[in-house]
């Protein structure tokens, strides 16, 4: 038996007639909607499901550009948490701009047409910095808001300096001299018990600045070869995890004498909190540590082509078995965990592509391809399923869920706007008659895999 449900649309003098297949021997969304009504599953079970096979199936976005303001490779990007609105980039040649991201939601699809709107790239709505006497002379490193707004941002980069600008009038109104090359830098996003920012530099120590004393509080040593990135706990504000070229990723608590709680392994040998064990976790420096959003794993990414989950609190690998990726930066790179589906979705970037995995099943699942250089940059918007991305190719793009709905529609309707020959079968099932036109309405088919 087929369940239908058929939804008549007017728009001016043109009637949309679209048919939604509920058939249970095609679909699981009507037994969803049984489940929901019973009790049986939380009511946002439905959207989650929604929302996981639309990330799968992102693309580059059709109705949102970001206008190229960068004249060199975007090596840093940045959302900020509060409002959840602008975006911070930083390229190699020290330059730093804000962008508006308000309008890069999806828009409705129209009904009269299946291709993209036109649409006019979008400028920074702050001048870019890059001029100025107190910018960076050199590549920047990192760019990064202040968690609990957007009066300041922080920037660090291989001149030595990391420097606190302030948004509002954008100059620099604090600066710390690291004596050496700022490869990435850090501030916690929950602390409220110090204002603390982690430098990873070419030297083998973690230096901690304080935005409040604007002096140095904290030298942490444990390396062996410089340090390539570094990240505080969502979760515990004294909790940092940092990564080296010396193979190793360190876990630190800034509030013991000792600091260095142990060094990860990747192989879980007995002893691997050992702070003075020999244990590695990569084959290869490691360029890339993040949390994940609930802060019960840390996920690694080495220049040995490989990522890594780990348990926070046990400090075991899960031996995770990702497919293997392209990791050639000498530097920092940056990775993303979005929790907007109802699978965590993985974003690192391979080469001129962004590969997708399944968090927790290391399953591959899609691959985002649109840049002409090595993509340098990730990160996921806090609230809307969207994800951005900078690369060597100096643009800045927006990846949106969504687009194969509109895919599907432009595969159904030809040139002249009539159905294709090649339309779902039980859509000539359907014919209305309009205003003496007979018409044919749109089927939307869900599989089980949805």
């Amino acid at each position: 038996m087929n369940v239908y449900i058929i939804f008549i649309r007017v728009f001016g003098d043109a009637p949309i007639i679209n048919v939604i297949d509920l058939s249970l021997k095609n679909s699981t969304m009507l037994k969803s909607i049984r489940w929901r009504e019973h009790g049986l599953e939380p009511p946002a079970r439905l959207q989650w499901r929604e929302n996981t096979r639309r990330s799968f199936a992102a693309e580059l976005s059709t109705n949102f550009e970001f206008e190229r303001v960068h004249s060199a490779a975007v090596t840093s990007i940045d959302i900020d948490v509060s409002e959840a609105r602008y975006l911070l980039s930083a390229s190699t040649n020290g330059a730093v701009a804000i962008h508006d991201v308000m309008d890069a939601k999806p828009e409705p699809l129209s009904y009269h047409d299946a291709q993209p709107a036109q649409h006019t790239p979008r400028p920074a709505i702050a001048p870019v910095i890059a001029k100025l006497s107190d910018a960076h002379a050199f590549s920047i490193g990192r760019a990064q808001w202040y968690p609990v707004d957007t009066g300041l941002f922080t920037t660090s980069g291989f001149d030595h300096l990391l420097k606190v600008w302030d948004t509002n009038a954008m100059e620099c109104v604090t600066t710390f001299d690291l004596k050496d090359r700022v490869f990435t830098h850090a501030l916690p996003t929950n602390a409220t018990g110090h204002c603390l920012m982690a430098t990873a530099t070419a030297g083998s120590s973690i230096r901690l600045c304080d935005m409040r004393s604007g002096g140095y509080t904290h030298t942490l040593q444990g390396h062996n070869d410089s340090v390539l990135s570094v990240v505080w706990s969502p979760r515990d504000q004294y909790t940092l995890v940092s990564g080296g070229r010396d193979h190793r990723l360190l876990m630190w608590d800034i509030r013991s004498a000792k600091s260095l709680l142990g060094a990860l392994d990747q192989y879980n040998s007995s002893g691997s909190s050992d702070a003075t064990g020999r244990h590695t976790a990569h084959n290869g420096g490691v360029n890339a540590v993040t949390f994940t959003p609930d802060a019960l794993y840390i996920l690694s990414s080495g220049r040995d082509n490989r990522m890594r989950l780990w348990d926070q609190f046990t400090g075991l690998n899960t031996l995770n078995n990702y497919a293997a990726i392209e990791n050639t930066s000498r530097t920092t790179a940056q990775v993303a965990v979005s929790l907007h589906s109802e699978r965590p979705i993985v974003y690192h970037p391979t080469g001129h592509d962004i590969a997708l995995y399944e968090l927790y099943t290391a399953k591959r699942v899609h691959t985002l391809t649109g840049h002409f250089g090595r993509v340098n940059t990730i990160a996921c918007h806090p609230s809307e399923p969207l994800v951005y991305s900078g690369g060597h190719d100096h643009e800045i793009l927006c990846w949106s869920p969504g687009t194969d709905e509109r895919r599907r529609r432009a595969a159904l309707v030809d040139d002249k706007g009539t159905f294709s020959e090649h339309k779902t079968a039980d859509a000539s099932d359907f014919q209305l008659d309009v205003g003496g036109e007979t018409r044919r309405p749109e089927l939307d088919t869900w599989s089980d895999e949805d």
